[in-house]
């Protein structure tokens, strides 16, 4: 794993580099679905960044800037008869995992297509939204094209591409060999770690790929336990049980782990922005004047006082990325 979670804490030294398994506690009884394209909660990202892969990835640790990941670059566009056109070509390579019903297999650009096309669907994601004005073209083995009816920023384009909200890339051959119901059991990506077993309340078992395209992973495996209670989490965590856990905001809580001998508290971020919405075709919403007085009325500092000083901050923007 590249990094904590943001306000976590563990004693990841005591891991064996080449033979350990990392225990992670969560603070969820169970995975919300294996489908990143329905992801919701820190824990379906949790498990989708470790089993499959985007076009572009978020720095670990760095939500603040992209990388290539699947891409061999992050990419650029032209404008071509008034349309906005971004080329993408692909690592040679990849292996998604092997499962139940396929073979460890080449990803390709049909593999990208279609898991962009699956995103963009109504039917068959909760993130079509993104999507919309996209048109998606195979152009080679490993190249392909995305044509934007209405020209947008990178700076709104690229995030699309990325591992949230609908970018993580399937294994096409998978859920066709399998069916989609079979698929969202055994799950199959071409990320770091492979899906092995889950049991809902209990934990999630991932194994190491060894043909992971960035290098085998110095772990044989990550075990994901479900432990929902802040108390028992961070309990299980002082006795031994779990080598990692997902932090408390509460203030204090972190100063109060870092006394804990040989932890180390990861915070990083921003995770997500808090952002209040006005429904203006209602009334009173429709009122600017009472609009207006909403907004005057709440209290950001009292609002942030919720949570660690570590953990949160005031954001000043127009809209959310």
């Amino acid at each position: 794993m590249d990094s904590l979670p943001s306000g976590s804490s563990g004693k990841i030294s005591d891991i064996p580099p080449d033979t350990g398994v990392l225990r992670f506690g969560i603070h969820t009884s169970k995975i919300g679905d294996f489908d990143p394209d329905y992801a919701k909660g820190s824990e379906d990202y949790t498990f989708a960044d470790m089993v499959f892969n985007s076009l572009l990835r978020y720095v670990p640790g760095d939500l603040s800037r992209l990388e290539p990941d699947i891409a061999t670059a992050i990419p650029e566009f032209e404008i071509r008869n008034g349309r906005q056109i971004w080329t993408i070509q692909l690592r040679k390579g990849i292996l998604f995992h092997d499962g139940p019903y396929t073979r460890a297999h080449e990803l390709t650009a049909e593999d990208v297509v279609y898991s962009l096309e699956k995103a963009a669907d109504s039917k068959r994601s909760s993130n079509f939204g993104v999507y919309g004005g996209m048109k998606f073209k195979i152009i080679d083995t490993h190249i392909l094209e995305i044509t934007v009816e209405k020209p947008m920023s990178p700076l709104f384009f690229l995030p699309r591409i990325a591992n949230r909200e609908g970018g993580f890339i399937l294994s096409k051959q998978a859920i066709e060999k399998a069916g989609y119901d079979n698929f969202k059991q055994h799950p199959v990506g071409t990320g770091p770690f492979k899906f092995s077993s889950y049991e809902a309340g209990e934990k999630l078992v991932l194994t190491a790929n060894e043909n992971y395209f960035c290098g085998k992973p110095r772990l044989k495996g990550v075990e994901v336990h479900f432990i929902p209670d802040n108390k028992k989490r961070e309990a299980d965590y002082k006795a031994g049980l779990v080598d990692v856990i997902y932090g408390v905001g509460d203030p204090g809580w972190i100063e109060k782990m870092e006394k804990e001998p040989g932890t180390i508290i990861d915070v990083f971020g921003p995770g997500y922005t808090g952002l209040l919405h006005f429904n203006t075709s209602i009334k009173p919403m429709d009122d600017i004047r009472v609009r207006q007085a909403i907004s005057l009325a709440l209290d950001r500092e009292l609002i942030l006082a919720a949570s660690s000083k570590r953990l949160v901050t005031q954001v000043y923007a127009p809209m959310s990325g």
